[in-house]
């Protein structure tokens, strides 16, 4: 359970970081996920 919810996190950072340029497209993946 705790690699998992490491792994959310870490892919969850990468997606925020992406969102803040893309923003619309973040948003998107995201709610993808």
């Amino acid at each position: 359970m705790d690699m998992e919810i490491k792994n959310l996190q870490l892919k969850i950072g990468d997606y925020e970081v992406h969102a803040v340029p893309t923003g619309e497209f973040g948003l998107d993946g995201g709610a993808m996920f």
